[in-house]
């Protein structure tokens, strides 16, 4: 009777167990709840960028449609203002930009670096020759103002001269 005891209270036990068991592994096992997948989003690269640079504004906006994140998106918005800057502000501007862009690394692959290193190159060109030009156009300017001058200076001696020839002489017409 001892051993029936036992073996019920034992059995008992074992039963409590293996429920306690069973229940904290499915506890462990329960799934994570799944979190809705973001949406991969591919950034255009350089190609896809100068490609784009000829396209109508439209079909820009509808090829960069949720890509606004993208550091390309911005660098094609660089791109095409650059094409339109006129002021040396603006291209100003745009070199800082550009420069920012340039900074965040992880924004751009490396094709979409080079071309924004390559657009900074040919702002900063743009900017020497702006600065050539406007020292050429002060020269100019003064060169100008000095052959003006000469011009005024040399009529005024052709004037002098012409009167000088008009006047009779003293010398020839008074004495014999």
């Amino acid at each position: 009777m001892k051993t029936s005891r036992f073996w019920a209270l034992n059995a008992r036990r074992l039963l409590w167990l293996c429920g306690l068991l069973a229940l904290s592994a499915c506890a462990h096992q329960r799934q994570p709840v799944a979190m809705p997948a973001a949406p991969i989003i591919r950034c255009p690269d350089a190609n896809q960028i100068l490609l784009l640079l000829s396209q109508t504004r439209e079909l820009q906006a509808l090829a960069l449609a949720g890509r606004e994140s993208c550091g390309s998106s911005r660098l094609l918005t660089l791109l095409q203002q650059a094409q339109a800057a006129e002021s040396r502000a603006d291209v100003q501007k745009l070199q800082a930009q550009l420069e920012s862009l340039l900074a965040k690394t992880d924004n751009l692959d490396p094709a979409s670096q080079g071309l924004t290193r390559l657009q900074l190159q040919q702002l900063q060109e743009r900017r020497k020759l702006a600065e050539a030009l406007e020292r050429q156009q002060a020269q100019n300017r003064d060169l100008q103002k000095r052959y003006d001058d000469l011009n005024g200076k040399l009529n005024a001696l052709r004037e002098v001269e012409r009167e000088l020839q008009l006047k009779p002489s003293k010398t020839k017409g008074g004495q014999p």
